[in-house]
């Protein structure tokens, strides 16, 4: 594991009680990125279920987050991966524009060359890394060419939680955390896309 080791405080962090389950989790947030220049800061998890994320209703396709900022009590989670996983936006129709791959392509370069993720609990920073070292581990994969008749295709990424920036954090109950997507240089996305942060781990929780 990156930046951190299995200490005998992590392991007890996790061992579940008498009355709690250990099950393997992923916390996530997702936002939307217009064809428009990238706002200097992003923060993710810091809206839950329910809410609202700009002029956005939060469900869960956009986080499965049960309160803003925290792990709900007594819930406990260690995180062991970070995913980023950029896709394209759909349009009215639901379909995501074929003849605009390539703009779909630049902005996904764009992004990873041009930002720097970062993870704070308690506004205390664990994590600071480019991008473009966080793989998706999932979403869509190979665009070729602009047209279906060009030989474009798409397919399902490979989940495996392999593939992933490995970092073990834990996470109390009602501790503030985030993560914050920020571009130290402006640049502007060519074509709209959906931005996920995903957090893999450990969830300790009441036994259900």
């Amino acid at each position: 594991m990156k930046n951190s080791v299995w200490t005998p405080a992590l392991k007890g962090f996790v061992q579940p009680g008498p009355m709690e389950e250990a099950v393997s989790w992923t916390f996530y947030h997702m936002r939307r990125q217009a064809a428009a220049a990238f706002a200097p800061s992003q923060q993710f998890f810091n809206v839950g279920k329910g809410g609202t994320d700009g002029a956005v209703s939060v469900t869960e396709l956009e986080s499965n987050m049960e309160k803003a900022s925290a792990v709900t009590a007594p819930k406990r989670f260690l995180v062991t991966a970070i995913n980023l996983i950029v896709t394209p936006e759909t349009n009215t129709t639901g379909n995501v524009d074929l003849a605009a791959n390539n703009l779909f392509v630049n902005s996904v370069q764009q992004m990873l060359d041009n930002t720097v993720l970062g993870i704070y609990i308690s506004d205390k920073k664990y994590l600071e890394v480019p991008a473009s070292m966080v793989p998706a581990g999932c979403g869509l994969t190979g665009f070729a060419g602009t047209s279906v008749v060009a030989g474009n295709y798409v397919a399902n990424g490979m989940p495996s939680n392999q593939n992933g920036y490995n970092v073990l954090l834990p996470i109390p109950f009602e501790f503030a955390f985030y993560a914050l997507l920020t571009a130290p240089k402006a640049f502007t996305t060519t074509a709209a896309l959906r931005v996920t942060v995903a957090l893999q781990g450990i969830l300790v929780r009441p036994k259900q």
